[in-house]
């Protein structure tokens, strides 16, 4: 008699533990509610943890409706424990319903059509059917195996079935968690099973009996490996999120960077990107040659045929100077009409030289929308530079000369009509 006391509240603290624990992880997941509103899935899971809570409330709640805690397990048919029987068995069976829904929306991304009322048809029937044969929990927990062990079953196949790209230590444990649920529960089949055949009675020692007696200590078990999986496949998730999120950031970065540091008409380097060394390297570490240029005619083809000419005249001497310049040559757009070129490790006459020779030669430029034709018409200005610290000194000094050769050029018909 006093072994079998001892049985019973060992089963009635499990049962008290097992509603803890499905209060915590309730708990849980209703802090992480506010973080999961895009993420459907992580949602219905947590209305599962609302169920299985429901379901442990009512078995404390009907353990107490009995005259005494060393009451039988079974054989109690008052109209209240029937009911407390139906909330657990309801409340069971919504739990798998939205386990296997979370499972859907995680695994293909969307809420099927008429499942929840196709399972709200199936849990009605299945209820009715089960509390017709099965008057105690012993029972009900018979008739709940095979179903629990088909809904785990299919859960974790869905999730050992995802791609490789989608799995992850998340979906694992969640996977090996269904895994343990179905196999507690076909455990549970067997066990309960045999201990109605032999009228309830748990006290003799052996294997089923020590499954029933512990087993909802069993069940906390895999419920907190399943609600630290989901926990951990949200964190996993949220992860995703945050790295496509600090990748775009950086690519928003590096376009921001590039448009204020490049030269939005012609596609070189502006100012900026001299200040700050963008390319110049190879030029600190040498000698060399800095050559300043001046555009002539782009005021005046702004004002005879709009500034859309005088873009393409600008990306028009950008892409001669292009065809000429070695890989470590640096072009920089220096503002308006002006140009930089550095020449590393170069001689100053012979690059002026060149560089004056293939202007000279250069195509005409035909005006957009127009049959009109201009020739490029530039001032040159070069000067040498003997380290780093002379670079922006020659600079200066080229500009100066740019401008004397601008002075000397005979300015006349600076757009001569090749079409006339």
């Amino acid at each position: 008699m006093l072994l079998d006391s001892v049985q019973l509240y060992i089963r009635y603290l499990g049962i008290i533990v097992q509603l803890g624990g499905s209060l915590v992880l309730l708990g849980l997941f209703l802090l992480l509610r506010r973080y999961t509103r895009r993420r459907r899935y992580f949602i219905e899971w947590g209305k599962a943890w609302v169920a299985v809570s429901l379901a442990m409330c009512a078995v404390v709640a009907r353990y107490n409706l009995l005259p005494s805690v060393a009451a039988p397990v079974s054989g109690d048919d008052t109209l209240e424990v029937r009911a407390l029987h139906a909330t657990y068995l309801i409340a069971r069976l919504i739990f798998l319903t939205y386990l296997i829904l979370g499972t859907l929306i995680y695994v293909r991304g969307h809420r099927p059509k008429g499942f929840p009322l196709a399972a709200a048809g199936a849990t009605i029937v299945y209820t009715v059917v089960t509390l017709a044969f099965a008057p105690d929990l012993n029972r009900i927990t018979t008739f709940l195996a095979p179903v629990t062990l088909l809904a785990a079953g299919w859960c974790a196949g869905e999730l050992l079935a995802l791609p490789q790209p989608r799995r992850s230590l998340g979906s694992r444990v969640v996977a090996a968690s269904f895994v343990s649920i179905g196999a507690l529960w076909t455990l549970y089949f067997a066990a309960f099973g045999l201990v109605r055949a032999a009228g309830g009675d748990t006290s003799e020692p052996g294997f089923f009996a020590v499954v029933v007696n512990y087993a909802a200590y069993f069940d906390l078990l895999t419920y907190l490996a399943l609600g630290y999986g989901m926990v951990v496949l949200l964190m996993e998730h949220a992860k995703r999120e945050v790295d496509n999120a600090h990748a775009e950031l950086a690519a928003a970065h590096d376009q921001l960077r590039r448009s204020s540091l490049y030269d939005t008409v012609t596609g070189s380097m502006n100012r900026r990107a001299f200040v700050e060394g963008l390319g110049l390297d190879v030029a600190r570490a040498t000698y060399g040659a800095v050559m300043m240029l001046d555009l002539d005619n782009l005021k005046r083809v702004n004002d005879q045929y709009g500034h859309a000419a005088g873009d393409r005249l600008l990306c028009h001497l950008v892409d001669v100077l292009r065809g000429e310049l070695r890989a470590s040559d640096k072009l920089y757009r220096w503002g308006g009409d002006e140009f930089l070129v550095v020449f590393p490790g170069a001689d100053r006459a012979r690059m002026q030289y060149r560089i004056e020779t293939v202007l000279a030669n250069a195509p005409v430029c035909v005006v957009p929308d127009s049959h009109a034709t201009v020739r490029l018409l530039v001032s040159v200005g070069s000067a040498r530079y003997t380290s780093a610290d002379d670079m922006r000194k020659a600079i200066d000094r080229a500009d100066a000369e740019m401008y004397r050769a601008k002075n000397r050029r005979k300015l006349g018909d600076v757009l001569p009509a090749a079409n006339s």
